[in-house]
């Protein structure tokens, strides 16, 4: 079993999930691949983002199975790249951004229409400290998956905080709605989730010995 986890848009490879989850993994003696998705971030666009997990992936055999863990923009192209390979036989996801474009308009907010206009406007790069100039092709480009549906049958775990004011977490509730394998963990936490690692963490342990491949 290969496992990927794939973070959330403008965070990083290095983020607080990502290095707890590398940390888990390892103690328990497994590999998690931690791809950085931010290769000329300006220019950033979902496909791209699935051509590089088709990269990635093009080194396993075909007989390898992989698990997928995506952290919000992470969950959303999990998702995507279900649907494309085979070899995906379980998603974790976290606050998936299932609605990319939707939420870009939102983050953009009133800057939406300069953004069109302009072609980029500033973002702030959590991973990096520091803003930077974001090409409205990611919106566009977005648009592109919007009527994207996910009813594979797929063993998939979501959690997604209560009070999570980027994601709505009713979007989560709608995927379990879709896939009759999927279970939804409604948490007391935010966007970030960073304060429920130790309670996912189990139940990520717990739905993989219930899901063996």
């Amino acid at each position: 079993m290969q496992y990927i986890y794939l973070h959330g848009f403008a965070s990083g490879s290095d983020s607080t999930k990502a290095r707890f989850f590398a940390e888990t993994f390892e103690r328990r003696g497994l590999s998690l691949l931690r791809p950085d998705l931010n290769d000329d971030f300006s220019h950033l666009t979902i496909t791209r983002q699935l051509e590089q997990l088709r990269e990635i992936t093009s080194t396993f055999s075909a007989k390898e199975s992989i698990t997928l863990i995506g952290s919000s923009m992470g969950g959303f192209l999990s998702l995507l790249y279900s649907r494309l390979d085979s070899r995906v036989r379980r998603l974790v996801l976290l606050a998936p951004a299932v609605g990319f474009h939707r939420i870009l308009k939102s983050k953009a907010g009133p800057n939406f229409k300069l953004w069109k206009k302009n072609r980029y406007i500033p973002i702030e790069h959590y991973a990096l400290g520091q803003a930077l100039p974001l090409h409205f092709g990611l919106y566009t480009d977005a648009l592109l998956y919007r009527k994207a549906t996910f009813t594979r049958p797929l063993p998939t775990l979501i959690f997604h905080g209560l009070h999570d004011d980027t994601v709505p977490y009713q979007n989560s509730i709608i995927l379990v709605e879709q896939n009759a394998r999927a279970a939804l963990m409604l948490l007391n936490s935010d966007h970030t989730l960073n304060d429920c690692l130790e309670t996912i963490d189990s139940q990520v342990q717990a739905f993989f010995e219930r899901n063996l491949d």
